[in-house]
């Protein structure tokens, strides 16, 4: 009989219900608690070194990718350091041509950028005129306490997308920088 398992009796017989549970000891209980802490610990160091990992599995990703046209060049004679250097600057002249296909889509959703703003403006109109009564109700409660000091001011100032491009670059030039060199 395991530690866990009930006994019983009715009348003369002796009556054994057995517990089958994955936590029916305490070592088994144990096993399962370090197994937890375990992958708490490895999601949480992913998610400290994913500035290193995320270049390291990229390159080898494309290092996969880009072998057989590395091998391929080979066979017509041009070096590994040739091949790599022109895979490279494949990759980055595609690059480069995505961003002047992309820009022009962004120069146009920027130009409307004011007509989304007072679509969202208007659409927010539309929502907070549900909660007129609760406006209502505050307004009550401020007439009621207008012996009270006034509340401070907060100034939220928002960052624009040039201190945000000014932030980010130094970052992602570096994810780009050890993609390419683990790669090759």
């Amino acid at each position: 009989m395991r530690p866990l398992d009930l006994q019983t009796t009715r009348g003369d017989e002796i009556i054994t219900v057995k517990t089958n549970s994955l936590l029916s000891s305490p070592t088994a209980a144990t096993h399962w608690a370090i197994i937890g802490i375990f992958i708490f610990l490895a999601v949480g160091g992913l998610i400290v070194g994913q500035s290193f990992f995320i270049p390291v599995f990229f390159g080898v990703f494309l290092a996969l990718i880009l072998s057989p046209i590395r091998r391929g060049l080979g066979r017509l004679g041009v070096g590994p350091v040739s091949s790599s250097g022109i895979m490279v600057a494949v990759l980055l002249a595609t690059g480069v041509v995505l961003l002047y296909l992309i820009s022009s889509s962004l120069a146009t959703i920027l130009n409307e950028s004011p007509d989304l703003a007072d679509k969202v403006q208007d659409r927010l109109k539309e929502i907070t005129g549900l909660f007129e009564p609760v406006v209502k109700a505050g307004e009550q409660i401020d007439a009621m306490n207008e012996g009270t000091r006034e509340a401070e001011r907060v100034v939220v100032r928002e960052s624009g997308i040039f201190s945000l491009m000014a932030q980010t670059t130094p970052y992602i030039a570096s994810q780009v920088l050890f993609t390419i060199v683990f790669a090759f």
